[in-house]
Formats: structure tokens, sequence, C-alpha cells
């Protein structure tokens, strides 16, 4: 919760923490993926996980510039939060059921 913490070295290294994870987190899911879907709908997966990703970029830069006008820096950090809590809830509940190879 980036957008609660009042210093600035404490966000800091946060932030620095949060990238780290993000950045391991990202390899991990796509060879989760890869190996949960057949051989022929790999290509289509990637794709269509490359496509809404690029989605996500665009529409979130759009809004965010206009919620950080109107609210100030707190109100994205926060719905940036919800949006990640309810993508592990969902990750965890769709590949609940896949067992370990």
């Amino acid at each position: 919760m980036i957008a609660l913490i009042p210093n600035i070295i404490l966000v800091s290294v946060s932030f620095i923490i949060r990238q780290a994870l993000m950045n391991m987190s990202s390899p991990i899911y796509g060879n989760f993926v890869m190996e949960t879907v057949s051989g022929e709908e790999r290509s289509i997966i990637n794709g269509f996980i490359s496509f809404i990703w690029s989605i996500g970029w665009a529409i979130s830069s759009a809004y965010s510039g206009i919620i950080m006008k109107n609210y100030g820096y707190n109100i994205p950090f926060l719905i940036c939060f919800f949006f990640y809590l309810i993508s592990a809830i969902t990750f965890v509940s769709f590949f609940r059921k896949f067992e370990n190879p």
C-alpha cells in the first residue's frame, strides 16, 4: 500500500521491493501458463496475454492521468492494489485444480 506510506524513504524501498517481486513473477507466471495449456494453444494464449497486457497499459495511462489531476496520486495506487488483489484471487481460483508436474 505505497499510497498510504508518509515516509519517502520507506516508499522508495517498498517500490524497489515491489518491482523486484513483479520482475520475478512475470517469468514464473508465463512458465506456469505455458505448462497448463496444450502445445497447439500456446501461441494463441501468448498472443491473448500480450494483447490484454497492452490494452491495460493503454487504458490505465489515459485514465490515471485524469484521476491524478482530479484526485491526487493516492487513488491510482489504491485502484492498482485492488486490481492486484482481484487478479491474485482470480488466478488462484482458476488454477487451484492443476497439480504440480
